[in-house]
């Protein structure tokens, strides 16, 4: 039989979750980009790109496009 026995402190929970977060952050913007890699403007050919910000109330999705159509598809892209 294997015992192990780990002391946490403060600072490795901060350190444990601060490494949670950035996982779910980096994994968010995967997601978002593969969903709108295809989305394509109906009218101009163009694709929709998104930039992320990470603030302390989350994180925030940028979409930006050649028009408002191909951001509004971008945007129901995310959510299917």
């Amino acid at each position: 039989m294997l015992n192990v026995s780990v002391k946490w402190d403060d600072s490795g929970f901060k350190n444990l979750e601060s490494k949670i977060k950035k996982h779910a952050f980096d994994q968010v913007k995967s997601d978002v980009t593969q969903k709108i890699r295809r989305v394509r403007c109906p009218t101009h050919g163009s694709s929709a790109s998104v930039r992320f910000t990470e603030t302390s109330q989350g994180v925030t999705a940028h979409f930006t496009g050649c028009c408002d159509k191909v951001v509004e598809l971008a945007k129901a892209a995310t959510l299917k």
